[in-house]
């Protein structure tokens, strides 16, 4: 595959991703019964009062979601296609959940992040471009085909997301609005694979921390620094 057929690639990729989300979450929107605002709804709001642990609301409506997407998933692309176009999805599980919501609790902000902007990759994809470009190449890219399409560019955002030694571009798209959850497609540079699940790796351990952390509260043992 040439640098031109892998463009097309990721750009046809980019688009079903795009209108599979936009069914997703209508249809989600219609069955829950549950009406979270996830842009406006912070995780402070969902702390119970007495020992500020996450109540269940939050996490039925994840699960439920998850369940839809589950279904749905699986139409979107015949494994075959996935591997030729160098693309991995995957449902975030139920204790990777759980400890980014506990981090960004227990975290300088106490909580007060919007739900949407905490989980915004329940949904993710991965593209690892093989050909030869350079990062800024790829991004100055996306960002032009996202600007181009009048519905991409409502709603899809177009993020340098590198930090450290993590170096990718993540696209976040938005479903038909701010009552259902949002889905994350990292793009990766091949050259950059090896240190960027080096850094995922390191990422995952820091929500151990949390979770300990957590764990000495509600055993009341935290100690005051």
């Amino acid at each position: 595959m040439d640098l031109n057929q892998e463009i097309s690639c990721l750009q046809r990729i980019i688009e079903e991703i795009f209108t599979r989300y936009q069914q997703y979450s209508q249809k989600y929107e219609t069955l829950t019964t549950e009406k979270i605002n996830l842009k406006s709804k912070c995780i402070d709001h969902f702390l119970e009062k007495e020992n500020e642990i996450l109540n269940f609301t939050i996490f039925k409506e994840i699960e439920f979601f998850k369940n839809l997407i589950d279904q749905e998933v699986t139409s979107f692309l015949i494994e075959e296609e996935i591997s030729i176009l160098n693309t991995d999805r995957r449902i975030k599980n139920d204790k990777s959940i759980y400890n980014k919501l506990l981090k960004y609790r227990m975290g300088p902000q106490k909580g007060k992040i919007p739900i949407q902007k905490c989980l915004n990759d329940l949904l993710g994809y991965r593209f690892i471009f093989k050909n030869n470009i350079t990062f800024d190449d790829l991004f100055d890219w996306l960002k032009g085909i996202v600007a181009e399409d009048k519905e991409l560019n409502s709603k899809v955002r177009v993020l340098d997301s590198s930090k450290d030694n993590y170096k990718a571009i993540h696209l976040y798209f938005k479903g038909i609005s701010n009552y259902t959850f949002p889905c994350e497609l990292q793009v990766w540079l091949n050259d950059d694979d090896k240190t960027n699940k080096q850094s995922h790796r390191l990422y995952k351990q820091d929500y151990l921390y949390w979770e300990e952390k957590e764990t000495n509260i509600v055993g009341g043992n935290e100690r005051g620094e």
